[in-house]
């Protein structure tokens, strides 16, 4: 898509990633793969028990803040 603004494209590109996967049978959604709230802390622990502290290119993604992220995504509405 090349037309609207920013925040327009970016929900189109979003969106026909989301559908392509899905085509392919490949769920999109945490919720599809049992994943909810309750594994938010089991997920930081992990990250820690294996020394994986400091993540990214910058190296500035924390256990924290993958728990941030991941609340996020499980709490927010789908796009449409």
């Amino acid at each position: 898509m090349t037309t609207g603004d920013e925040e327009a494209r970016i929900k189109a590109a979003i969106e026909k990633t989301r559908a392509f996967f899905e085509q392919m049978q490949v769920p999109t959604r945490l919720s599809a793969y049992g994943i909810g709230k309750e594994c938010i802390s089991r997920v930081q622990e992990q990250l820690s028990a294996h020394g994986m502290v400091q993540l990214g290119e910058h190296r500035d993604v924390t256990p924290q803040l993958v728990g941030k992220v991941l609340e996020l995504c499980l709490s927010a509405a789908p796009l449409s």
